[in-house]
């Protein structure tokens, strides 16, 4: 009898470790389950945040480059604005890789910031300018204001006799931008042909009297 006892005590004891087992086993999968379903809802969420946080309205990518625009323009060596038109411009392009004006824009800015003196740039930078304009390019071939400022990065990089032949071909296809002319007479005055380089900002002032507000920045460097 005891023994029987014994033994039935036993397979309980061996039940209960079982049915022990598989509950702590159990309880483990559903944490388990319960974490994993809370880990694809937080990257759900965290998805979500950042569609939400790049989406901009082609409105506001256009206010968002114009600000950028006016920033760089307005730069004088001091103050922030470098730093609010490189983030208004991240801010489009995360939203938008194919926005011209900003990948123009950008190039800008690269050569802004990177400037030392004359023409002497912090390494790299006339290379990441280039790289914003061929992105440009790529989306816009036909877009003049790429060409007019990949002319004066050429210039930049010391190649003012193929400036010139870009800005040639670009008034060529009847382009009229100010800052084709004064490209252009830039590049003519780096290789001595000052009548031809007076000619050139003589079409440049012609088309700034056409404007109601010019920038003083470009008169400035007209002058």
């Amino acid at each position: 009898m005891n023994r029987k006892l014994i033994a039935l005590l036993g397979l309980l004891l061996v039940g209960v470790a079982i049915g022990g087992y598989r509950y702590v086993q159990w309880l483990d999968e559903s944490r388990l389950t319960k974490a994993r379903e809370e880990a694809v809802r937080a990257v759900h969420l965290a998805l979500k945040q950042q569609r939400e946080a790049t989406m901009l309205s082609p409105q506001q990518q256009d206010k968002l480059v114009s600000d950028a625009k006016m920033w760089l323009d307005d730069w004088g060596g001091q103050g922030d604005q470098l730093v609010k038109a490189q983030a208004a411009l991240d801010r489009v392009l995360k939203a938008n890789r194919r926005n011209v004006g900003a990948h123009i824009q950008m190039a800008r800015f690269h050569i802004l910031s990177g400037h030392v003196n004359y023409r002497n740039f912090q390494p790299g930078t006339l290379e990441k300018a280039a790289w914003a304009l061929q992105n440009a390019r790529e989306v816009d071939p036909n877009s003049v204001d790429v060409e007019v400022l990949w002319a004066h990065l050429l210039y930049l990089r010391g190649s003012s006799r193929d400036a010139v032949k870009v800005l040639q071909k670009v008034e060529a296809n009847g382009a009229e931008n100010p800052w084709l002319y004064q490209n252009w007479a830039q590049a003519l005055m780096d290789l001595s042909q000052w009548s031809a380089a007076e000619s050139q900002l003589r079409k440049a002032q012609a088309l700034y009297a056409k404007e109601a507000n010019p920038s003083p920045r470009v008169i400035r460097s007209l002058h």
